[in-house]
């Protein structure tokens, strides 16, 4: 029995390898980068592979024979979707129809994870209001090029589901907030941008896209805890939302980074950070979730941005200790 998790250096598979138990079997992560050695589990094998490649993943889950899998390889932010919307189409295609082949091949009978993303239900159906939860049965109607990417992704997962019996259940995690989150998120660049201005005694402003919409965040560590149920609990075939079931306003969680810091900056409208087909509002029923694997979100919106502010304030200290250093 062994784990394999395909994607090694974002907050969501940092905290998973962080949370798996040992005693699940040998621990494996792969992908195209490593984390910096003082985010390395010790007990875990970090493997440097190109999952785009599908020999590459076929030897890889031939060598290693998971138990469990785990995919959460890809380009998962809005941001890095519309930068590069090829990589990010063709790429987390190619990325989940590998490792879906790979398991059919090597290890059939493994219970497989597979991340997707609120963003597949865009706007919702036109006569809906934006304010209603987003439930797992509503179409897939995404406005992004990561949501399109995603929603394809999924149509993927049921194939292999339906048509080779692989048992894998989708997660769709709403918007991620907590600690070692990328600046490619919302929260995330905030957060730095917060930590530039303290250690550089930068402008005091804090620039952001549309302030108004809402969103529903979920602590990084409520997700991780959530992806090990499902992998263990999940009925297969099945999408889960992982969310916090509650909508918050963008300029509300930019004030609260704000004051964490310290207070004393100026939030200011930045319109090149505007989406270009933005979202009103995205929230998610967790009825679902709740019910089947008996999972509910456990950390405060407040207490992840304190530690989201606190984990980039150390990062902007070191990186300018750094250069101060050379």
């Amino acid at each position: 029995m062994s784990v394999l998790v395909a994607g090694t250096t974002g907050a969501i598979s940092h905290h998973v390898l962080e949370l798996l138990p040992r005693e699940m079997g040998p621990l494996v992560a792969a992908g195209l980068q490593l984390p910096p050695p003082a985010q390395q589990r010790s007990d875990v094998l970090y493997v440097r592979a190109d999952l785009r490649d599908p020999d590459e993943a076929r030897r890889l889950f031939e060598y290693h024979q998971p138990s469990y899998v785990m995919h959460m390889a890809g380009r998962w932010s809005v941001r890095s979707g519309e930068q590069e919307p090829e990589d990010a189409l063709l790429g987390n295609v190619s990325l989940a129809r590998n490792v879906l082949e790979a398991c059919r091949v090597s290890c059939p009978g493994a219970r497989i994870l597979l991340q997707s993303s609120a963003e597949i239900y865009g706007r919702g159906p036109s006569n809906r209001g934006a304010e209603i939860h987003r439930a797992e049965d509503d179409p897939a109607l995404p406005v992004s090029t990561t949501g399109a990417s995603l929603a394809c992704c999924e149509i993927l997962t049921r194939q292999y589901a339906i048509g080779h019996g692989l048992r894998v259940v989708v997660a769709r995690p709403f918007n991620v907030v907590g600690p070692y989150l990328s600046e490619q998120f919302l929260a995330g660049e905030l957060a730095a941008q917060l930590a530039r201005i303290r250690v550089e005694r930068g402008e005091p402003v804090l620039y952001a896209g549309d302030l108004e919409v809402e969103r529903d965040y979920v602590d990084v560590r409520d997700l991780a805890r959530a992806y090990l149920l499902l992998l263990d609990k999940g009925e297969p075939g099945e999408a889960y939302n992982v969310a916090s079931g509650r909508a918050v306003p963008v300029r509300q969680m930019a004030e609260d980074l704000v004051q964490i810091s310290g207070g004393g900056v100026e939030i200011r409208f930045d319109p090149r950070r505007e989406r270009g087909a933005e979202i009103p509002m995205l929230v998610g029923s967790i009825d679902k979730i709740r019910k089947h694997i008996g999972w509910a979100p456990a950390i405060p919106l407040r207490e992840s941005l304190r530690d989201l502010w606190k984990e980039k304030l150390e990062r902007a200290r070191s990186e300018r200790k750094g250069k101060t250093s050379c």
